[in-house]
């Protein structure tokens, strides 16, 4: 579907699994050729608008199925038709990263040119030249809490007051999952919004959007930037917003999805955690008291997506491990030595050990003055 909409698609790119943890595999070359064809296509004609629009339709889609699991009681679906529901799920969110597959591309692609054209400007301004002015989904949620904060003081800390409880029933109802992530779903509950408001009291509230809008324009004066570098910019900042959306929808899907994982594991007497290693096209004979290869997928899986197929290759235990090296080229992967680069969370600089965690469940590693090297700081990692 994504060439369909683009005539380009993702390049080659693998998933190794090994326990708990996940590693993405790819290569930022292919990403930024890519991105730079996605980056022209963007620019062409009325594509931007039409891309806009179409990413407006898919999350519409999905917000709809979505409201059609909520107001279903699982439970009493026969097995046909909780596939069915299942299948529906996954077909629409297909159709939506077949829209917003693109982002990391673009943003690959749209830092090496200002890298390019901004030699003598240091990193750290590129990052604040990229950085998201529009409000995040985090920010929305900040702002939220920020008037809940406000009310709580207004009622003096009283937090048995119809209006406040009412007013912290509907952001758990809004905002329930803030905490999901890739790994795992977590429903927020209303004592935790009551801890965050507590400790939120005494503490100044600040407007971060607004500060990341006024450094932009001045930067902007300040460096005297042409048309074609305010362009990438501003595509790169479109496109981090698409990003951001994403993020959004894909913790909400994530529930949900599991919610339907947890009823057909029921009846197939699997647990959540087992269902998670489960494929779409397995689910019908799950229901059917097939089961598949789960274990095997738990302790070593790699999955490899190829330019020009529409179905991933799978491979298991000691073949996925032989079938990984060969694809990176290395004997002993334990010898290799690696360079993370990503994008900053906070521009600035900083010293400190390094902790890379790729399950939030591991956050108690990280000890005050360590530098978090994750693949996507949720609220979790905060």
């Amino acid at each position: 579907d994504d060439k369909k909409i683009f005539v380009h698609e993702f390049p080659f790119a693998m998933m190794s699994f090994t326990g708990e943890n996940a590693l993405w595999h790819t290569k930022t070359s292919e990403m930024a050729s890519v991105g730079q064809k996605i980056i022209d296509w963007y620019k062409t004609g009325n594509n931007k608008v039409k891309y806009e629009k179409d990413v407006l339709k898919v999350t519409r889609d999905l917000e709809d199925v979505i409201a059609k699991i909520k107001k279903t009681n699982l439970a009493k679906l026969n097995k046909k038709n909780l596939n069915e529901l299942y299948q529906q799920l996954y077909q629409t969110d297909l159709s939506w990263w077949a829209v917003l597959w693109t982002t990391e591309l673009v943003s690959v692609r749209c830092e090496e040119i200002l890298k390019e054209k901004l030699k003598d400007i240091q990193s750290s301004d590129i990052s604040k030249l990229t950085a998201l002015s529009q409000k995040s989904f985090s920010q929305e949620i900040e702002d939220e809490m920020n008037i809940l904060v406000a009310l709580a003081k207004k009622k003096k800390n009283n937090f048995d007051d119809k209006i406040l409880r009412a007013s912290i029933k509907k952001f758990q109802e809004n905002y329930f999952w803030i905490h999901n992530n890739y790994f795992e779903t977590k429903v927020l509950q209303e004592e935790e919004i009551i801890m965050d408001i507590k400790k939120k009291i005494d503490k100044k509230i600040f407007e971060p959007t607004m500060d990341i809008a006024i450094e932009k324009e001045k930067l902007i004066k300040k460096f005297k930037l042409d048309k074609e570098v305010l362009e990438i910019i501003n595509i790169s900042e479109e496109f981090t917003y698409t990003q951001d959306l994403r993020k959004k929808w894909t913790m909400i899907f994530g529930y949900y999805l599991e919610q339907l994982l947890n009823e057909i594991g029921k009846r197939a007497n699997l647990s959540l955690h087992d269902m998670r290693y489960s494929l779409p096209e397995e689910v019908e004979g799950i229901l059917n008291g097939k089961k598949p290869a789960i274990k095997e997928r738990q302790t070593r899986c790699l999955v490899v997506f190829e330019s020009g197929n529409s179905e991933s290759k799978i491979y298991l235990g000691e073949k996925a491990k032989a079938q990984e090296q060969k694809i990176l080229g290395i004997t002993n992967i334990t010898q290799q030595e690696s360079i993370l680069r990503g994008s900053v969370a906070c521009n600035g600089k900083a010293i400190g050990p390094v902790k890379v965690l790729m399950n939030p469940n591991e956050i108690y590693k990280v000890n005050h003055g360590d530098i978090l090297v994750t693949s996507m700081t949720s609220p979790d990692f905060m």
